[in-house]
């Protein structure tokens, strides 16, 4: 399976306990917002403006690509309350 580009979220898909895939779905620059949220689920309902932390907190490399390709545009923090 080729390496995961850091600039991807990704999703493994196991069967019976064996990594057999991964769904990827990278940065699209046409968008006019970025909408942050937390998990995969989240990523869905929101659609194309999302972009999953996949927890509480932001990695630097994931702040470093946020900021790199949203550059001027808004930035919307979407958090579940638990």
């Amino acid at each position: 399976m080729p390496p995961v580009e850091p600039q991807h979220d990704v999703l493994p898909v196991i069967s019976p306990g064996v990594l057999v895939g991964r769904l990827r779905r990278g940065p699209s620059l046409q968008m006019d917002r970025c909408h942050v949220v937390e998990g995969i689920t989240d990523v869905w309902r929101v659609g194309r403006n999302a972009v999953g932390i996949f927890g509480k907190t932001l990695p630097i490399t994931k702040n470093m690509l946020i900021s790199q390709y949203f550059r001027g545009r808004p930035i919307v923090v979407w958090l579940d309350t638990d």
